[in-house]
C-alpha cells in the first residue's frame, strides 16, 4: 500500500481480531523524526494495550514535523519462549516509509482453526480501500515462527532463513523500486493491480483456473487465493504453483 493508513482503520482492523476473541496485550510505536537542528532522533514507546495508545501514536505523527518514518505493533505473547519476535501468539505491525507502506498481520498457527484467513485479507482490503488507502500489492502466506516471519514480509534477513528466502528478500531490496509494478512471489493468498496483470486479462484468466478462488475490487485490483488450506499450500499445489510462475513470469520481481 502507498498512502497512510488511518486511525479508524487500524482500530477497524483490531477489531476484526477481537471479533475472533484475538485481544492484544501489549503495543509498541516508534518514529524516526529529523529535529529542529537537522538530527535525526526516535521517540519510542511501550506499553499495555488500549485504544488510547493507539490515538497517542497519530497524535505524535501529527505533533511532529519531519517524519522519516514510523510503525506501530500490537501484540500478543505465548509466553512460551523468551525471544520476543519468536514468541508471537498474533500480531499487526504498521510501517510507514518513504518508498511504500506495510501492514502485516500474523497469527499463530495454533490459531488457525478459528481464523479464516481469507476472509480476514478480503475483510482487512475492504477496509483500507475504505479509508482511501492506495494499494497496490498484498500477499497472505504460512511460514513458522523461527523465520521470523514479522521481519521477513518487511525486507529483512535472519539467520533462521534458507537460503532461497534469503535470496528472495535481497532479490526485494534491490528491485524494491519495481514492487508497485511487479509481483515479488506467488503466495496462498495473493492482491495484485492492473500493472501486474498479464496483457491486461489476468482476472478473466485466474477466474478460469479450477485451483483459484478469485475476487475482483475494481477493473484495477483483484485477489486470488488457492482452493487448499493456507498449511497444506507448499505440499498440495506445487504443479499449480509451477503454471502460475509460468503465467507471471514476465511479471515477476
Amino acid at each position: 500500500m502507498s498512502d497512510t493508513v488511518s486511525q479508524s482503520c487500524l482500530s477497524s482492523i483490531v477489531r476484526l481480531f477481537h471479533d475472533s476473541n484475538l485481544f492484544f496485550e501489549t503495543i509498541d510505536y516508534s518514529i524516526t523524526y529529523l529535529s529542529s537542528n537537522y538530527s535525526y532522533k526516535s521517540l519510542n514507546r511501550t506499553g499495555r494495550f488500549s485504544e488510547k495508545k493507539i490515538s497517542d501514536y497519530y497524535r505524535c505523527l501529527e505533533d511532529l514535523k519531519s517524519v522519516m518514518y514510523s510503525s506501530i505493533e500490537f501484540n500478543k505473547r505465548s509466553h512460551r519462549n523468551d525471544f520476543k519476535t519468536l514468541d508471537i501468539s498474533f500480531s499487526i505491525l504498521y510501517s510507514a516509509g518513504d518508498s511504500f507502506n506495510t501492514l502485516t498481520l500474523a497469527i499463530s498457527e495454533d490459531y488457525s482453526s478459528i481464523i479464516d484467513f481469507k476472509e480476514l485479507s478480503i475483510n482487512s482490503i475492504n477496509l483500507l480501500l475504505k479509508d482511501n488507502c492506495g494499494l497496490f500489492y498484498g500477499t497472505t502466506h504460512c511460514m513458522r515462527a523461527s523465520k521470523l516471519p514479522l521481519l521477513f514480509v518487511n525486507g529483512v534477513t535472519n539467520n533462521n532463513l534458507d537460503v532461497n528466502e534469503i535470496v528472495s528478500i535481497e532479490h526485494l531490496k534491490k528491485h524494491s523500486k519495481d514492487i508497485f509494478s511487479k509481483i515479488w512471489k506467488i503466495s496462498w493468498g495473493n492482491l495484485i493491480n492492473s500493472k501486474q496483470f498479464v496483457e491486461d486479462k489476468t482476472p478473466v484468466i485466474l477466474s478460469g483456473k479450477r485451483f483459484l478462488n478469485t475476487i475482483e475490487f475494481s477493473n484495477s485490483l483483484v485477489w486470488f487465493n488457492f482452493d487448499c488450506t493456507i498449511t497444506d499450500f507448499q505440499k498440495c499445489s506445487s504443479h499449480n504453483l509451477n503454471e502460475l510462475l509460468t503465467y507471471f513470469k514476465d511479471k515477476l520481481l
